[in-house]
């Protein structure tokens, strides 16, 4: 045989290799298409069923197991029957040479003969080489114009094409529309742990706290990333003896649904269920309320109020919490607890309703059984309330509530007390010995002003106000605070005198000190007296009239509170018009003949001139 002829005949075996390539692949792609085609559903299957479980509750790990082992057992049938088979299948250069020549008649089973003959090893004894030569010669010229992949069926590439887009389309719909679902699912089916993403959002604590034997609406938020409205919802209760019972739960709006938990369910576990999501098992536990009870309420009083003699501020203790105090005073507070606390606080409320409260944080004992606080009072403060919760999340069943009684800013009361002589107070003397009401001024002279002024908040200083026949604005005359020694014994506020003070003596403003300063302050009372010359007035006529008031300011230090006493009228007068209204007064009543039978000498040097008096 030519050589020619056996580089051809070595053409037509690659070209025969060639097919044999494309049939495998062809077998290749169309088996992994079948494979994907089967198994796609059963998986997609397998996650369905995982997603509807586990709405409910967790798929079981045997479940997931069995469902792995059957999903894999499945792929291996599949991949040997529509892919390992089909690939492990010989295809020998005979089998092709078959292909060709049944798509070929014209070969007339030709190829397989001189393919056969023209191989190493074939035995060509008996054969004719020129016979040989010829028939080599015609395979080779029907092969030189024919196409050996036609005898391939190609329409298994189509096949295989529309097996493949079903899964495809299907795996790309799943992942487009719900990445993070299909992605949690396929790895679930391999056992590794993934929480199935869901729509619904439900928010739960780490545990639910309950109060004994109440029945309680339960609140929880319920949420949807879609924007999609729950109306409805489902608690399932479950307890230590593995005993159910379903609440329904609806939706009060701002994404928190409700559910009526009865008295009658104790500890166990909750497991909520709303729109495509669930959560839980929540542990459910039940406590008693705290209960407060008053340990002690004290109120401390402002600084400016006095201090005892150790520095200390004025305290009240008040047995059962109802406080009373100045604006501006300090309130302090212990409180029990038969349970340990989380958090403490107290409401201050005004008499207002419209009006806001104020908060403070309760400071804890170390042991949690209880807590303090301090707060100011306020004008206008009503009551206090303690809201405590124990470490269970429970607040008290009622607000710890006390009342706060603010002492009114009252002024200091200031009164003048009856006229007296001046020069005709002795020791010993009664006011009914010295006072005699309405008696006018002698032109040039002076008159007496007793007084006294009283103020829980402390009398500061005191002030004499006048003014002439009620015009002009009224002029005022600071008293001057009179530093008492231990020779002038104790001070009479009735007659604004010491006992051992002088008829003549002036005390312009005496504030009394505490009989007990470790009990109360000093300065709550104050008084004195002093004769006002009215000779330095210029202006002033016989017939005026002087119009006078003593006022007082407390020891507040911002914006003091002032009171004024009566205001009270001496009219201006001569010596005839003074006799002729003591004249008047004998006839009034015997008492004044009685104190001028005492004491005539008072009017030596009241008078300027010396007359008798009929």
């Amino acid at each position: 045989m030519q050589t020619d002829q056996l580089q051809s005949v070595e053409s037509i075996r690659k070209r025969l290799v060639k097919i044999i390539r494309q049939e495998k692949l062809i077998r290749l792609v169309l088996g992994i298409s079948t494979v994907l085609l089967l198994f796609f559903p059963v998986l997609g299957l397998a996650c369905a069923i995982d997603w509807r479980w586990d709405l409910e509750e967790d798929t079981p790990l045997v479940w997931r197991i069995l469902s792995l082992i059957a999903l894999g057992t499945y792929l291996g049938i599949l991949v040997w029957n529509y892919l390992a088979k089909q690939l492990m299948a010989p295809i020998t250069e005979s089998i092709g040479a078959g292909w060709v020549e049944k798509h070929f008649p014209q070969y007339n089973h030709s190829m397989t003969t001189v393919l056969q003959l023209n191989r190493p090893e074939a035995r060509l004894e008996g054969q004719s080489p020129i016979l040989l030569s010829q028939l080599t010669s015609e395979v080779l010229h029907l092969s030189k114009d024919l196409e050996f992949s036609n005898c391939l069926d190609k329409k298994r590439w189509t096949i295989s094409a529309r097996r493949l887009a079903t899964p495809i389309i299907f795996a790309l719909l799943c992942f487009g529309l719900h990445p993070a679902t299909t992605k949690a699912l396929l790895l679930r089916q391999l056992l590794i742990p993934r929480q199935i993403p869901r729509d619904t959002v439900i928010g739960l604590p780490e545990k639910v706290v309950l109060p004994e034997g109440e029945t309680t609406v339960l609140a929880f938020e319920v949420r949807s990333h879609s924007g999609k409205i729950i109306p409805k919802g489902r608690v399932t209760w479950v307890s230590k003896q593995s005993e159910q019972t379903i609440l329904e739960a609806t939706s009060s709006g701002n994404e928190t649904m409700e559910c009526n938990i009865p008295f009658s369910l104790g500890e166990g576990v909750l497991m909520f269920r709303a729109g495509d999501s669930r959560a839980g098992p929540i542990p459910l536990m039940r406590m008693l309320r705290p209960v407060l009870e008053m340990a002690q309420a004290s109120v401390a009083s402002p600084d400016w109020y006095g201090k005892r003699p150790d520095g200390s501020l004025y305290e009240e203790t008040f047995a059962k919490g109802d406080v009373t105090g100045l604006a501006g005073s300090t309130v302090k507070l212990n409180f029990t607890c038969s349970q340990k606390l989380a958090s403490a606080t107290i409401s201050v409320k005004p008499y207002d309703p419209n009006g806001s409260s104020r908060q403070f944080p309760c400071k804890l004992v170390e042991n949690g059984h209880g807590g303090e606080v301090n707060f100011k009072v306020l004008e206008g403060d009503h009551k206090y309330q303690v809201h405590a919760t124990n470490t269970g999340g429970l607040e008290s069943l009622r607000p710890f509530q006390r009342r706060i009684l603010v002492l009114p800013d009252e002024p200091p009361v200031v009164t003048l007390l009856p006229d007296q002589l001046p020069g005709t107070n002795r020791p010993g003397s009664t006011p009914e010995d010295t006072d005699i009401d309405g008696l006018p001024v002698l032109v040039g002279q002076k008159f007496r002003v007793v007084y006294q002024a009283k103020s829980m908040a402390g009398i500061a200083s005191a002030r004499f106000r006048y003014r002439i026949n009620e015009k002009g604005s009224w002029r005022s005359l600071p008293l001057q605070e009179f530093a008492k020694n231990d020779n002038l014994g104790d001070f009479l506020p009735d007659q604004g005198a010491f006992t051992k003070s002088t008829p003549e003596s002036n005390i312009d403003f005496y504030p009394l000190p505490s009989e007990d300063l470790w009990k109360s302050p000093s300065r709550r009372q104050a008084g004195g007296r002093f004769d006002f010359q009215i000779g330095s007035i210029k202006e002033l006529r016989i017939g005026d009239r002087i119009e006078y008031f003593v006022e007082a300011s407390d020891l507040r230090p911002e914006d003091p509170l002032v009171g004024q006493s009566e205001i009270r009228v001496k009219e201006v007068v001569g010596v005839e018009e003074l006799l002729a209204w003591w004249r008047r007064k004998e006839k009034e009543t015997e008492k004044l003949m009685e104190l001028k039978n005492r004491q005539g000498q008072v009017f030596d040097g009241f008078m300027p001139l010396k007359r008798n008096i009929p």
